[in-house]
């Protein structure tokens, strides 16, 4: 039993790691350069000289970095979802789901206490 719960950790946390990756902080291309709009992660954004090619190229660098990992993530859950027993598939399934519900109602509460904007 102590096995299951290490892997449920450890799935659930290869999971929660996920959701932090793909909530990683984008910031716009600065306005003063109205041409194309490129939006680039932190470092990358804070630099103020880089040219439209070079942000294109980091964009689509970073794009391409993102496509891999989804992949590489979902020969992961393959991986594992071979071991796992059907129970413990349906386990998984329903600690998920619980989060996500969790992560809703949090964001609900988070949206109705925040104060209105005056106009």
């Amino acid at each position: 039993m102590k096995f299951n719960l290490k892997l449920l950790a450890a799935v659930m946390a290869v999971g929660l790691s996920a959701s932090l990756l793909s909530a990683a902080d984008e910031t716009p291309a600065p306005a003063s350069q109205p041409t194309k709009s490129v939006k680039l992660t932190k470092p990358y954004s804070e630099l103020k000289d880089l040219t439209d090619d070079q942000k294109e190229k980091i964009a689509k660098a970073h794009a391409d970095f993102l496509d891999k990992e989804k992949q590489i993530k979902a020969e992961e859950k393959a991986a594992i979802d071979a071991v796992l027993t059907d129970e413990q598939k349906a386990e998984i399934k329903a600690a998920s789901k619980a989060a996500k519900s969790d992560k809703k109602k949090e964001k609900e509460k988070d949206t109705a206490t925040e104060a209105p904007k005056a106009d």
